[in-house]
Formats: C-alpha cells, structure tokens, sequence
C-alpha cells in the first residue's frame, strides 16, 4: 500500500453547496416564479392578505411531483406565505387585544406601533421574494429566514 501522494490531482470541483446542478433552465425559471408572484402581489399591496397564500398553494399543487427543485422551492414559499399570514394575524390579535385592555387608551401607542409591525412583515415579505427568486434563478435552494416550515 502507497502512501497518498499531496501533489495528485483532487476530485474534480463539484456543484456550489445548496446548488442543484440537475436543475433544468425551465424549473429555474418556474422555481423564480413561485418566489415572484406572490412577491408582486405583496408589492402591489394585496387587500386580501390570503391571496399570495393561495397563489403559493396553487403553483406548488401544479408542479410538486414533476420536480424536486421546484417542490422544494414552491414548499418553501408557501411556508413563508402562511408564516407571513399568521404574523398578521398574530400582530392584529395583540393590537386588539391591547386596545381592549387598555378600554381605547393605548391607541396612542398601539396604533404607530401597529403600522411599524404591518409595514415590517411587507418589507419581510418583499425582501424575502427578492433573494428567494434570485436563488431559484441561479439554481440555488435557498431558505427563508424566519420562516416556520409547516408543510414538509
């Protein structure tokens, strides 16, 4: 047995970490939009909340079992979806239970305080979309930061 040699070639380089190299143009480009539209929607500033939700549903529904880039990254968007709903909710529980509590009074501070938390879930929402769809495009998984991963 021989000793390793330290000038031999290593394994050739392979795929960035989190890359998918089997990662066709065409499920890029669907895995972009899966982070894209729900990010317009959230641009353009959807009056009903669910509507990006759905929008998630719907193209992960479509397209899940035909690839494993796709459903993961439609998984993923959905998840920040209903992650993004559910800090609205939350954040409208606790604004109307502290109006309650406080019989009106705390309008003072609870209803700045409420724009700052509802304007920081959009901000969360479209720069989250942004760096989503630019990882899909590049044929990167990508995970969303506080995101809770309710559909696996």
């Amino acid at each position: 047995m021989q000793p390793d040699n330290p000038f031999a070639p290593g394994p050739a380089p392979g795929p960035a970490p989190g890359s998918s190299p089997a990662a066709a143009a065409d499920e890029r480009t669907y895995a972009t939009f899966v982070h894209v539209i729900p990010l317009g929607l959230h641009v353009i500033g959807s009056t009903v909340a669910f509507v990006p939700l759905v929008v998630a549903l719907v193209l992960w529904l479509i397209k899940r079992e035909q690839s494993r880039f796709i459903d993961d990254h439609a998984k993923e968007a959905l998840n920040f979806q209903i992650s993004l709903l559910i800090y609205t909710l939350a954040g409208a529980v606790i604004f109307g239970l502290f109006m309650l509590i406080t019989c009106g009074i705390g309008t003072i501070i609870a209803v700045p305080l409420a724009v700052v938390l509802a304007l920081a879930v959009w901000i969360i929402g479209i720069v989250g979309g942004i760096k989503g769809a630019i990882a899909a495009n590049k044929g990167d998984f990508f995970r969303y930061p506080i995101c809770l991963r309710l559909v696996a």
